[in-house]
Order: structure tokens, then sequence, then C-alpha cells
């Protein structure tokens, strides 16, 4: 049984890295690619918990959940400033 749950931790993080790189490909986004990667790579630190009691495991788990909620809050609120689109425009007048 503990073999058949490392190969499954295994194919979890194989497809969270090949997910999140077809994802990255296809859209060009870095952060959708992020939280699909992190997405699996959860799964699979899931998986993990089904083996044996470590202390290891739970800690596993914790860890992405905590840089999972992390990363998902920084990525999604966005810079807290904006260039202007074309710096000289405030200081041109009006209609030119």
């Amino acid at each position: 049984m503990n073999s058949l749950i490392g190969y499954a931790v295994l194919a979890c993080v194989a497809a969270g890295i090949g997910s999140a790189a077809i994802v990255l490909l296809v859209t060009r986004d870095a952060v959708l690619a992020l939280r699909v990667g992190l997405e699996l790579w959860l799964a699979a630190s899931l998986l993990r918990l089904a083996q044996p009691p470590m202390g290891e495991h739970l800690l596993y788990v914790a860890a992405i959940i905590v840089i999972r909620q992390l990363l998902g809050v920084t990525l999604t609120a966005g810079p807290r400033w904006r260039r202007p689109a074309d710096p000289g425009a405030s200081r041109r007048p009006p209609g030119h």
C-alpha cells in the first residue's frame, strides 16, 4: 500500500509540473500556472497523509497550504501603485 501511495504522490507532483507548464505555455498567465501547480502539489501532500503517520507529512501539507494562501492573496491583489500609460500626457496642453 505504501508503494502505491508513493507512486500516486509522484504522479501528482509530475502532473503539477506538467500542468503548470502547459497552462503557462497556452495562457501566458504565470499566476494561473502557479495555482494549477500548487493545487496538484497540495493533492500530493494530502496523499502523503495516507501513509503511516509522520510529523513531516503534516508539516508539508501545512507549508503548501500557507504558501498557496499567501501567493493567492499576494498575486490577486496586484500592485498598489500604477504607472501612467504615457508619462508625458500630464505635461501636454489639452487637445495635443
